[in-house]
């Protein structure tokens, strides 16, 4: 639902936009940034909107540098907290008034790095280097976020830019060297060590190598580099790598895979799969670190991350059933992705047709028992209840407590005494404890007697 309305806001913006209502776009645009500050299309178009509004060329008068200095105090302090939705709100309040301001662009960059959403810190850290290319401290935080994503001649660049301003800087020339080399490594698909970090040195001249001699991971790299197009090369690369837990690396290649064979659907389930499984660690990371801390950014971080991951599982399986339209595990937990999200009917939708194979058709019926008593249709769900009550097998203990502890509540609130009764004397035949289970014996006893 979130997801709906935001995209709503995002296409009404676009048309403000065109029609060079830029203030009001932007108030819409920054909407979206900040309700989802990891999407990188409102990011980018919010910017651009900016830039047009201000005739797509910097401004130097004095005046500018004045403007927005109450929101640019904002971000600073709310970064001194580490409160980083707080840097990106006040972020785009200064940006509206000079959407040239490359502190700015650095504070809301470290707030994306500090929220995990590295991909809006790369948006905001080259346009903070397109309007400053000269400075060297926007050039060394370039650097580092290029090299980082290999993207190896935009950090040879701006360590290029460093040395000719500081041309005795040592760490300027000793990194382009080691940068020179990751790149030929790369290339030339040789040795990434142990990690996808570790890279040993390695002669230039590879001549005398012989196959044999080469690691499983340097081979593929061999063979992904003579044949691009040998797609085998690229999955098998990423289980290699997945079983060795590199799981950036997996997602790296995949991403290349991806790009090289677009409508590749095995390609992109693959790419979806381990994007689900590093945003899985990621997120239970981030709950750790608020169960931890108990800090409202650790809880902000933790929700963010939480809503990208139930965006992407959402986003996996619709793809999963648009390819396997017959495979009824699909088309359950896609039903199950849609109920958590509040698209019921569409949750419905999926939970009927997966019914139709006897393995889901008992928790079927759970899950259109929840959809119906959602939708207030309370009758349809009391009927659901009963079926899922009747195919759910007593060794599936949790589906079976769970469905009984639903409809002996539902027909409390129904009025039906008689069922509620039934549905929780059986479920206190599996689990006096479960859940507030007493407690629910005695409300029914209690209703019988009035």
């Amino acid at each position: 639902m979130m997801r709906k309305r935001l995209q709503q806001l995002f296409e009404r913006a676009n048309r403000l936009m065109g029609q060079a209502d830029h203030d009001y776009a932007h108030e819409l645009f920054s909407q979206c940034v900040i309700a989802d500050p990891g999407n990188v299309v409102y990011t980018q178009t919010c910017l651009a909107n900016l830039i047009q509004k201000h005739g797509g060329k910097k401004k130097t008068s004095m005046f500018s540098a004045f403007k927005g200095l109450g929101s640019k105090g904002g971000a600073k302090k709310a970064a001194l907290k580490k409160n980083w939705m707080g840097v990106i709100k006040s972020g785009l309040e200064v940006l509206s008034k000079n959407p040239w301001d490359t502190s700015t662009f650095l504070s809301m960059a470290e707030a994306c790095e500090g929220l995990g959403l590295l991909e809006s810190q790369l948006v905001y850290l080259r346009a903070a280097l397109k309007f400053n290319p000269e400075d060297i401290h926007i050039n060394r935080l370039c650097a580092a976020a290029f090299r980082e994503r290999r993207d190896y001649a935009g950090a040879l660049a701006c360590w290029q830019r460093v040395l000719k301003a500081k041309p005795d800087d040592e760490e300027a020339t000793r990194t382009i060297a080691q940068i020179a080399a990751e790149q030929t490594i790369d290339k030339g698909g040789y040795e990434r060590a142990e990690s996808s970090r570790d890279v040993k040195k390695t002669p230039r001249s590879t001549a005398g190598i012989q196959r044999e001699e080469l690691t499983p991971e340097q081979q593929l790299l061999r063979q992904i580099q003579k044949q691009p197009d040998d797609k085998a090369a690229y999955v098998e690369l990423a289980q290699l790598y997945l079983k060795l837990d590199q799981f950036q690396p997996a997602e790296e290649i995949l991403a290349v895979a991806r790009k090289k064979f677009p409508d590749d659907i095995d390609i992109l389930e693959k790419f979806e799969e381990i994007q689900l499984r590093n945003l899985r660690e990621v997120a239970a990371g981030a709950e750790r670190e608020a169960d931890e801390t108990g800090s409202a950014d650790a809880k902000e971080k933790l929700a963010i991350l939480q809503k990208r991951l139930e965006d992407k599982e959402l986003e996996h399986f619709e793809h999963l059933v648009e390819r396997f339209p017959t495979n009824s595990n699909y088309r359950f937990r896609l039903g199950q992705r849609y109920h958590e999200v509040g698209r019921t009917s569409e949750a419905i939708q999926q939970f009927q047709q997966a019914r139709n194979d006897p393995k889901y058709h008992g928790l079927c019926q759970l899950e259109l028992g929840k959809c119906f008593q959602q939708i207030k249709q309370y009758k349809l769900a009391a009927d659901h209840y009963a079926n899922a009550i009747r195919e759910i097998s007593d060794q599936d203990e949790k589906n079976k407590k769970e469905v009984l502890y639903l409809a002996a509540r539902l027909a409390l609130g129904l009025k039906d005494f008689e069922a509620a009764e039934t549905h929780a004397h059986a479920l206190a035949a599996l689990d006096f404890g479960y859940k507030d289970l007493a407690a629910l014996l005695d409300k029914i006893a209690q209703s019988r007697q009035d």
